[in-house]
C-alpha cells in the first residue's frame, strides 16, 4: 500500500491504511482520498469555483460525493477501487461553467477517454497547494486496482498528458502539469502564438551554458596555473570573440546531435572542446515556452487588463521563473551527463559537477593543442622576477647551454635574422602564445629576459640599446612590444671574453662578477661610469688643488669609454688597453691615493701654514717659505716624495719661525719691564695708594699676555711700540695727576720727543749747521712744551 498509494516528487504526505479494520471501512476508497477531496473542494470554493449557492462545502456535500461513487462501481469485482477522478462527477453540477470549460470542451472533442480521465483530476487538484502533479503522482490518483500494471499505467498518463498539452487542456511547468481554466487556457493559447525569434532563445542557451555554468572567460590549465581566453561556441557558431581555443557546446537543437560521428569528424584538427549533450526532447520544448511567456507577460501587463488576467499573468511570471529554474537544473543535468571530444577522439571525463568536467575537458584540449607546453615544464614564470632573470649572469657562473624553451626563442629569433626579418617582442608573444606552444605572457617575458641577461640577445628601441630599469619597464609594457626590436648578439670568443675581464681586474682593481659577454660589458660600462663620477668629483676641487687639472685628459678619456653598448668594449678596449693602464698608473692612481691618504694631509696643513705664517715670513730672513710654496704649488706634486719634502721644509721652517718668534716677545717684554721699572722710580709713584699702584701695574701686566699669547711678529712689534709712544705717556700722566696738589689747577701732560714735531724743512742733516739748527729746533719745541705744562719723555 505504501508503494501504490505514497505521493512523490515533494507532494504533502497522506495516511495510509492503519490495519485491517481501518481497510474493510474504507473500501474501495483509499484513505488519501477523504483528505484530498476535502482540499480540493475547499480550495476551489476559495477561487470562486463553484455557482453562488454551492460556495459553502461542508462534509454532507462530500458524503454525497463518495455515495454516488461507491454506488457507481458498486457491481465491480472485488479489488475495484475508486479513482479520484470519479469525484468530478459529484461535483460537476455544482462547478461554474468557465472553470469546467475545459473538461466539457474534452468530453465533445477528444476520443481518448483516459485523456478525460486525467483532465478531470487535474481540476479536482488544480488548486490545492503542496500537491505536485507529477505524472507518478496522478497515476496515484488513477490507480484502478491493488494489481494493476504501474508501469503500463504510467506510460498511458504520460501520453495523455503530452496529448493534453499540445491541444492546450493543461500545461506543463518542468514535470509538473496544470489544469487550464477558460481565461488560463486563453492566455496560454496566445502564449503558444506568441512569436519568438529563435536567435533569442539561442541566446538564452547560450547565457546558460557559458554564463550560468562557465561563469568566466578565461579557464585555467592546472600545471602551469595559465588562464587562456577561449571562442565559445554553439552548434557550430562562434557567439563571442575569436581565439585560438574553443568551448563548442552541441546542443539537442543540432541538426547533427545524435551522429557522433560526424560530430567527431567536425571536430577532427580543431583547437576545440566539444560538449555534446545528450538528446532532451523537452529541452527545447521548455526553452520556447519560458520565452514566449516571458515576452507574453512583458508585453500584456498594463492596467487595461482585468484583475484577473493580471493574477493568470502573475502566476504565469512565477510559473515562468520555476520554469526557468528547471531549465536550468536540466542544462546542468546535460552536461554532467555529456561525451566531451578533443580532435575527433572521445575523451574520459570523470564527475558530475558541470564546470568541473567542463574545467579537465578543457585541460586536455590544451595539453592536446599545445604539445611545446610540456618545456615550461612546472616552472611557475611570474612578471616579478623579470629583474632577477635580467641579472641571470651576475656573480654566476653559467655556460653556454640554455634551456629548452630558451632555445625555441632564441632559434626563433635568430631564423628571423637570417631571412632579414625583425624580431619584436610583440612577434614573440603572437609565436609563441599559439600553437604548438600556449605559453603564457610572463613565461614570454622571462624567457626573453633571461636570453638578454645571458648575453644572447639584445633588445632596442628606436635604435637605442634597452638596459637596467628601462629594460626591465619595456618588457612589461605589453603596449611598447610592438616597439622592441630583439637580435641575436654576436658570440665573444673565450680569449676576448678573458681579455676584458684582465683589463677590468687591472684597470677598476677588482675582479669583474660576470661571465656572459653582455654581462660583463655592462659591467665594465657601469664600472667607467662609476670611475667617472669619481674623477669629476675629485676635479671639482681643482681651485683647492691645483695640480688637479692633471685629471682633464683622463676625464675625457673615461668619458669615451662610459655610456657604450656593450659589444664595444669587446672591440675598442683592446685597441686602447695600454694608454688607460699607463693614464691609470700615471695619474688617476697617483691623485687618487694623494687625495685619500696622509699627503692630502701634508698638503693642507702646509698650505695653511704658510698662509697663516706669511705676516711672520716677512719679518724673517729665510728663503725656506718661498721653496714650500714652489712645492706646492708644482703640478706633480702627488707624485713621489713630493709631500716627504713639504713635510721636511714646513716642520723646519716651523722651527725658525717659533725661533724668531720667542726672541722678538722677548725684546718686547725686556723693553716693558725697562717702562714699568721707570715708572716705579717716580717719585711721584712711590706717594700713589695701593689701589692705585694697582691699576698701574695692571696696565703692564695687560701688555705682557698680550705678547706673551700673540704669534705674530709685526704685531707683537707693533703693540709695544704703540705701548711706549701712547700709552705709556697716558700713564705717566695719570700717576702726575694722581699726585698733584689740590691747589694746582693745570694739568700735567708727558710726551714723547717724537710728539713735539721738530721740523727744520730738511730731511737729512749734512753739516754742523744743520746740526745746530736742529738741536735748536729741539730745544725751541721741548722749552714750548714744557711752558705749556708738559713733561718730554726721554
Amino acid at each position: 500500500f505504501g508503494t501504490l498509494f505514497e505521493f512523490t516528487d515533494g507532494a504533502t504526505i497522506y495516511k495510509s491504511f492503519k490495519d485491517k479494520k481501518h481497510f474493510t471501512d474504507s473500501y474501495p476508497f483509499v484513505p488519501y482520498q477523504f483528505s484530498l477531496f476535502q482540499a480540493s473542494i475547499e480550495n476551489l470554493s476559495l477561487h470562486a469555483a463553484f455557482e453562488g449557492k454551492n460556495s459553502s462545502v461542508g462534509e454532507r456535500s462530500m458524503l454525497g460525493v463518495f455515495q454516488e461513487v461507491a454506488v457507481e462501481i458498486g457491481d465491480r469485482e472485488a479489488g475495484q477501487l475508486a479513482t479520484f477522478d470519479r469525484m468530478y462527477e459529484g461535483i460537476r453540477k455544482a462547478l461554474k461553467a468557465q472553470i469546467q470549460r475545459s473538461v466539457l470542451n474534452a468530453e465533445n472533442q477528444l476520443n481518448n477517454d483516459f485523456a478525460k480521465r486525467v483532465l478531470k483530476a487535474l481540476l479536482l487538484v488544480k488548486y490545492i497547494k503542496g500537491f505536485n502533479a507529477t505524472p507518478r503522482n496522478l497515476r496515484v490518483l488513477l490507480q484502478e486496482t491493488f494489481d494493476q500494471n504501474v508501469a503500463k499505467l504510467l506510460k498511458n498518463i504520460e501520453e495523455a498528458l503530452s496529448l493534453l498539452e499540445q491541444q492546450t487542456y493543461i500545461q506543463r511547468n518542468g514535470d509538473t502539469y496544470e489544469y487550464l481554466t477558460d481565461e488560463e487556457k486563453d492566455v496560454e493559447e496566445e502564449i503558444k502564438n506568441t512569436e519568438v525569434d529563435s536567435s533569442e532563445v539561442s541566446k538564452t542557451l547560450e547565457d546558460l551554458l557559458f554564463a550560468g555554468i562557465i561563469r568566466e572567460n578565461k579557464m585555467r590549465y592546472e600545471l602551469t596555473g595559465q588562464d587562456y581566453p577561449f571562442t565559445k561556441k554553439l552548434d557550430e557558431k562562434s557567439v563571442s570573440r575569436e581565439y585560438e581555443l574553443a568551448v563548442h557546446f552541441i546542443t539537442p537543437f543540432s541538426d547533427n546531435a545524435d551522429d557522433l560521428t560526424t560530430l567527431k569528424s567536425h571536430s577532427l584538427g580543431l583547437p576545440e572542446l566539444m560538449v555534446v549533450l545528450p538528446a532532451d526532447s523537452r529541452l527545447m520544448t521548455d526553452l520556447l515556452h519560458y520565452k514566449k511567456t516571458d515576452k507574453y507577460a512583458r508585453l500584456n501587463r498594463s492596467s487595461k487588463q482585468s484583475d484577473s488576467v493580471i493574477s493568470i499573468l502573475d502566476g504565469k511570471s512565477r510559473q515562468n521563473d520555476e520554469r526557468f529554474k528547471l531549465i536550468q537544473d536540466r542544462v546542468r543535468d546535460l552536461i554532467s551527463k555529456a561525451k566531451f571530444l578533443v580532435a575527433g577522439e572521445a575523451v574520459e571525463i570523470s564527475g558530475e559537477d558541470p564546470k568541473t568536467r567542463i574545467v579537465k575537458g578543457f585541460n586536455e584540449l590544451v595539453m592536446h593543442t599545445y604539445s611545446n607546453l610540456r618545456m615550461l615544464k612546472s616552472t611557475n614564470f611570474d612578471e616579478n622576477d623579470i629583474r632577477k632573470h635580467l641579472d641571470i649572469a651576475k656573480g654566476t657562473l653559467l655556460t653556454d647551454s640554455l634551456t629548452e624553451p630558451e632555445n625555441e626563442v632564441l632559434a626563433f629569433i635568430k631564423s628571423n635574422k637570417s631571412v632579414g626579418t625583425r624580431t619584436t617582442m610583440k612577434g614573440i608573444e603572437d609565436n609563441f602564445s599559439k600553437k604548438p606552444y600556449g605559453w603564457y605572457l610572463a613565461a614570454i617575458q622571462c624567457l626573453v629576459a633571461m636570453l638578454l641577461g645571458r648575453g644572447k640577445i639584445e633588445a632596442k628601441v628606436d635604435s637605442n640599446l634597452l638596459d637596467g630599469v628601462e629594460l626591465e619597464r619595456a618588457l612589461k609594457n605589453t603596449h611598447g612590444f610592438p616597439h622592441i626590436i630583439l637580435d641575436p648578439q654576436s658570440d665573444v670568443n673565450p680569449s676576448e671574453l678573458r681579455r676584458v675581464k684582465d683589463f677590468y681586474n687591472s684597470f677598476f682593481d677588482k675582479p669583474a662578477s660576470a661571465n656572459e659577454a653582455k654581462a660583463l660589458g655592462l659591467e665594465v660600462r657601469t664600472a667607467f661610469q662609476e670611475m667617472l663620477d669619481s674623477l669629476k668629483i675629485l676635479y671639482a676641487q681643482v681651485n683647492q688643488y691645483s695640480f688637479l687639472s692633471a685629471l682633464d685628459g683622463p676625464i675625457k678619456t673615461v668619458q669615451e669609454f662610459s655610456g657604450k653598448e656593450y659589444a664595444f668594449y669587446f672591440t675598442e678596449l683592446p685597441k686602447r688597453e695600454n694608454e688607460l693602464l699607463d693614464l691609470k698608473e700615471e695619474s688617476i692612481d697617483p691623485i687618487r691615493q694623494f687625495m685619500s691618504g696622509s699627503n692630502k694631509n701634508i698638503f693642507d696643513e702646509s698650505n695653511k701654514f704658510l698662509q697663516t705664517q706669511s705676516p711672520n715670513f716677512s719679518a724673517m730672513e729665510n728663503d725656506k717659505p718661498a721653496q714650500l710654496k714652489a712645492l706646492l704649488d708644482a703640478s706633480d706634486c702627488y707624485k713621489g716624495n713630493r709631500m716627504k719634502e713639504a713635510k721636511t721644509l714646513m716642520d723646519g721652517l716651523k722651527k725658525d719661525v717659533e725661533k724668531h718668534v720667542k726672541q722678538v716677545k722677548a725684546d718686547a717684554l725686556a723693553q716693558v719691564e725697562k717702562l714699568q721699572q721707570r715708572v716705579k722710580d717716580m717719585q711721584e709713584y712711590s706717594v700713589l695708594k695701593k689701589e692705585d699702584k694697582q691699576d698701574i701695574e695692571q696696565s703692564f701686566t695687560a701688555l705682557q699676555n698680550y705678547i706673551q699669547n700673540e704669534n705674530l711678529i709685526s704685531s707683537i712689534r707693533d703693540r709695544a711700540a704703540r705701548y711706549q709712544a701712547s700709552d705709556y705717556n697716558a700713564l705717566l700722566t695719570r700717576v702726575t695727576e694722581l699726585t698733584k696738589p689740590d691747589t694746582e689747577k693745570k694739568t700735567v701732560e708727558y710726551v714723547s720727543q717724537g710728539d713735539l714735531g721738530v721740523n727744520i724743512g730738511k730731511n737729512y742733516l749734512a753739516d754742523e749747521t744743520d746740526v745746530d739748527e736742529y738741536l735748536n729746533a729741539v730745544k725751541k719745541a721741548m722749552l714750548k712744551a714744557i711752558k705749556n705744562n708738559k713733561r718730554i719723555q726721554l
